[in-house]
Parts: C-alpha cells; structure tokens; sequence
C-alpha cells in the first residue's frame, strides 16, 4: 500500500471511529448463511465496542449452522433486527439480496436507511446499497477481519483475547489457512495473524474447538457416501455438481452442510469447479428459492464471475448465488449456470495458454 492509499484508508477509519463516538447502541449485521469471516468479525467487533461501553446487537437473518459453533457467542445472534439502534454496521457483504428474507428486504432496507449506516467488506464486488453512509471495502485484504484489525489499530480500540481469536478465525477462514490466491506476494495476513498470537490467540485450542463442532454424527455417515456418489460431472470432467433436495435440508438441518462433501473434489484429478445447489419449497411444494455454492480447485479462479452473472458476488476462488421467485425451473437454472460454467473455464484456459 503506497502513501496515498495508506493516507485514504486512514480518513475512512477516522470517520468510521467518528460514528462510533456518536452511537451508544450498534447493530452489526451479517448476510444470510454465514462463514466465519463474517461470523468472526461480527462477534469481534461485539467483544470490541462491548468492551467500550457501546450497546452491541448481533443480526443474523438465519441460524447459525453448527460447524460455525466454535466461535463462542454465536448464540447472541438474532434473526430479527433491532430497531432501536443509532449505528448500523454490516459486515463482509455488500449487496442486498444476502440480506434478510426476500419478503423483509424492503423493511429492512427502510430501516437501515434512518440511521448511519456502514459497510466493512473485503469481495472485489459492486454494491447495490447506495444510501451507506460509510463503505470501507479492502479486496487485497483477506479477510473482514483482516480490516477491522487495522481499524482497531488506528483507532486505538481495546483489543483482548477473545477478540484477537474472532479475528484470527476470519483471517485463516477466508484465507484458506493462507492458501487462497490474495495471498500471492501478501504477506500482511500472515503478520496480522502474527500480531493476534501476540495479544493470546491460541491456535491449536483454536482448531480444536474448530474440529469439535465439524465432527459428523454417525447417523449422517452414509448419507455422506450417498451424497458423493451422487455427484455428477460436467465440462470433460472439470466441473463437479451436486443439487441438494429440500426434504434433505430439512432433515439434516443445522448439523450438517450437504454441498461441503464437494470439497473433497480438490483431491480429484482434472475438477476444477464444484457447484453445490440447495432447493427450497414452499409449503405447496413449489420451487421458490435455490442457492449455489462455487468453489475452484488447480488455480481455477472464475467463481466470483461466475456468480456475479447471476446476481451473486464473492472472491475468485469462492463465491455463492441464490435465485428467489415462485414457481422457479431448476433445471434452466442448472443449464444456464452449467453453460456460464464451461464458457468461463474456456476463457481462462485461453487466458493461460496465451
């Protein structure tokens, strides 16, 4: 970061810290289906702000699946939004349509209009919340978390333990473990997380509790081997695809992410897209909401792109879409984000041959 950008960055965490200063209760919000970026960083600057005498309410439209139980506090989150705040801060996301059931979207959206309104984000995406008082946004940042450690810094907030181990999940989630391709002559991750040791982040305790709350119950073992043989593969066999039936959703609930298993394509020769689709219906049985999860393998990069075709965002290695309307064709959607799919590894192939 030259001087410039360094100098820019800093007026933004002086005005944020100025909002902050003029607020007694902070609503800090999280999208839709969270990970532990976001998960992370809203809980941190809960400890933070907590510690500075602000009144802190945690939103999360829905509930918290149970890998993300590790971070102590995931309890504290509501799905209804408080509206009795004076500083809204949304976290890791910067569009709308993460945000809140589609029917309470436009409530939502007045409401947070009434109020300073911030965004702390980091995906290289446009925003179609144009009223935000504050957008602080850090693509060549790994994580949310990763930002509002700089903050804390320059403005001075208290950061303890239990702080420091929100942040250092988000950095090291989003990072992959410092594997994901921000981490490409970016060393300021690893010195973040350096500087999180130092205030007393335990990182075995960490991964511990971490792997605690993924262990898979016994019930769900064969279901797990069911859900890999039925994967099926597209695009000479570089793309992987799993759809999830809603009968299944309902039955595994929060114990247990059904398109996860695709992850384990990354140890399978020539995939380098998986796509994870979960289908919800409505009490009639119609098709009103599907959700996608990309992943890239091999230095694929093109999920982000992917994504955003169809509304969605993300980062290049990891993104998500969802479609919501009555009366949705699932397999269209397949075929057009299957067509989108090849087309984008096509181009990236060309890219890399040139």
């Amino acid at each position: 970061m030259n001087d410039s950008e360094h100098s820019g960055l800093t007026a933004l965490f002086d005005q944020l810290g100025s909002l902050l200063d003029q607020a007694g209760k902070v609503t800090v919000i999280v999208a839709n289906n969270p990970d532990a970026d976001s998960l992370g960083s809203a809980l941190a600057l809960e400890e933070i702000w907590s510690n500075m005498g602000k009144e802190v309410f945690l939103y999360c439209r829905t509930e918290i699946p149970t890998y993300l139980r590790f971070l102590t506090g995931w309890e504290r989150f509501n799905t209804d939004l408080n509206g009795g705040f004076e500083l809204a801060v949304m976290v890791d996301n910067s569009v709308s349509n993460l945000l809140g059931a589609e029917e309470d979207r436009p409530a939502i959206m007045e409401r947070l209009k009434l109020k300073p309104f911030v965004i702390l984000d980091h995906h290289a995406s446009d925003t179609d919340i144009d009223f935000a008082t504050l957008r602080l946004n850090r693509p060549e940042m790994a994580a949310t978390g990763q930002l509002i450690l700089a903050a804390a810094k320059h403005l001075g907030w208290p950061l303890n333990e239990t702080a420091a181990t929100f942040l250092t999940a988000s950095i090291l989630s989003d990072s992959l473990g410092f594997t994901s391709q921000v981490m490409v002559g970016n060393s300021e991750p690893l010195r973040a997380v350096a500087d999180l040791v130092d205030l007393g982040v335990n990182l075995s305790s960490l991964a511990q509790r971490r792997l605690k709350w993924q262990e898979l119950p016994v019930k769900l073992l064969a279901y797990r081997g069911e859900l890999l043989q039925r994967i099926r593969f597209h695009g000479s066999e570089q793309i992987a695809v799993l759809a999830i039936e809603y009968e299944e959703i309902k039955q595994t609930g929060t114990l247990f992410n059904p398109t996860i298993v695709l992850d384990e394509m990354k140890a399978v020769e020539n995939v380098r897209l998986s796509l994870g689709f979960k289908k919800y219906e409505d009490q009639l049985g119609r098709l009103f909401r599907v959700t996608l999860r990309i992943r890239c393998y091999r230095g694929c990069q093109v999920a982000k792109n992917l994504a955003e075709t169809f509304g969605g965002g993300g980062h290049p290695y990891a993104a998500g879409a969802k479609w919501e309307a009555e009366g949705l064709d699932f397999a269209q959607i397949e075929a057009d984000v299957l067509r989108t799919a090849e087309e984008l590894l096509a181009e990236e192939a060309g890219s890399e041959a040139a």
